[in-house]
This record gives structure tokens, sequence and C-alpha cells, in this order.
């Protein structure tokens, strides 16, 4: 076995060990499915936008996006208002309790990686932020991808202009 190979499989486990538990911790926190915490954070995020918009970033059909709004709406989470964008669509809005759900999704995904990332140095830490830029970059050939990459990202930590992802797929939509 070559030392590709190795870093192949190292890098498989570390995905699978973060993505369970950041699954786990947001689940938790939510009391909800993680698709329906990346809705959370994702009305935290760009409040006001349609429901299309969310349908977009979650990666639900237009059917599931609506049942999964329902819930969320019977759960006192999100309210659905007219767009001010477009009269013809529906707008999703937190609620109070809804932002507070949505903040401790974000924590509950920071706690998770934070743990992981606390046995490097400052240094390394640095040095992995260029990498994951880069691996980013190049993981992230269009807007849907984007879309779907940071469905459950922390918007606030990681301003969209400085965004690895949201970047390449400015970029790719100039090409």
């Amino acid at each position: 076995m070559d030392s590709d190979d190795r870093t192949n499989n190292l890098l498989g486990a570390l995905v699978v060990a973060l993505g369970d538990a950041m699954r786990t911790n947001v689940e938790s926190a939510s009391g909800h499915g993680v698709t329906a915490a990346a809705a959370l954070a994702t009305a935290f995020a760009f409040p006001g936008r349609s429901v299309d918009h969310l349908r977009q970033i979650v990666g639900l059909s237009a059917a599931g996006t609506t049942r999964l709004v329902d819930k969320l709406q019977a759960d006192g989470l999100i309210e659905r208002r007219a767009s001010l964008a477009d009269g013809r669509s529906r707008a999703v809005t937190l609620t109070k309790a809804g932002s507070k759900s949505a903040d401790a999704v974000l924590e509950a995904r920071r706690t998770v990686y934070a743990h992981a990332l606390a046995v490097l140095s400052a240094r390394d830490r640095k040095q992995l932020a260029r990498m994951l830029d880069a691996m980013l970059t190049a993981l992230t050939p269009d807007r849907a991808t984007c879309e779907l990459t940071c469905r459950l990202c922390d918007i606030a930590a990681c301003p969209q202009d400085i965004c690895p992802v949201e970047l390449a797929a400015l970029n790719a939509e100039k090409s």
C-alpha cells in the first residue's frame, strides 16, 4: 500500500467520524433530522428567502421541501410570509424559537469540529485551513454543489466574500 492509499483511507475515516459526530450533535440540538437542521441553519443565514431557495440548498424535491417547512411551521420554528421580492412566492422566516434552535444547531456543529481541531497547534490549524480552501475550491464545480456543501455552514465564521466554496461557484458562473 502506498502513502496516497493510506492518506485516502485516513481522510475517509476522518470524514465519516466527523460526519457521524456532527449529525448526532446537530440532530440532538435541533430535535429534528439533519435536513431539518440544515433548513433552520439556512433560514438563519438567509432570512426571508423563498421556499424554493431553501429547497435548492437542502437538496429536497419541491414536495419534500413543502412537507419539511410544514413540519417546522407546525413545530413553531418557521413562518411563511409573502415574499417582498416576489409576491407570488412565500418567504421562510424563523420564529424566535426557530432562531434559538438554529443557533443551537450551529453551536453543536462548531463543538464537534473544535474538538477535532483542538489537538492541532495554531500553526497546523492555519496550514489545514489553507489546504481545506484548496480542496473545497477543487470540489465545487457549480452553484448547486456550493449550496449543498454549505447547507450547514456558519456563514458568520466564513463570510461569502472569503468562502472558498462560494468563490469557486462564482468563478464557475463566470466561465
